[in-house]
């Protein structure tokens, strides 16, 4: 990359012949500091496809960091939501590894509602 530019991570969904399963390939950079479609940009396309089955083809992908396995929980969580066979293809080492952590354990509840403070008395 030369001086100046901006890592880029991108995505592309390429449909099969029946329509129904397509592969998400992921490609470039995808850090906190790159461009990247957002995670919405990524779930509106899968909507419009309408898939059964997702390939993740993220063989292309140079760099990463925790951005892309948050962004593969989100599309995991997208297809398990809609009961869509979601597979993991080519990915770089480790990813796969964090997402199936990620995965392992329910999220945790939020934290309870501090007590109201209590008045001083006059």
């Amino acid at each position: 990359m030369a001086s100046g530019e901006t890592a880029q991570g991108t995505f592309r969904l390429l449909p099969e012949p029946d329509g129904r399963r397509p592969t998400l390939r992921l490609s470039g950079t995808w850090t906190l500091d790159a461009m990247v479609p957002s995670p919405d940009e990524i779930l509106a396309a899968l909507e419009r496809a309408d898939p059964e089955r997702l390939l993740l083809d993220g063989g292309a992908i140079a760099r990463w960091d925790s951005r892309l396995p948050a962004t593969l929980a989100r599309i995991a969580a997208w297809a398990a939501d809609r009961s869509v066979e979601f597979r993991l293809g080519a990915l770089p080492e480790g990813v796969a590894r964090l997402l199936a952590l990620a995965q392992a354990h329910p999220p945790l509840p939020p934290p309870a509602r501090p007590p109201a403070p209590v008045a001083a008395a006059a």
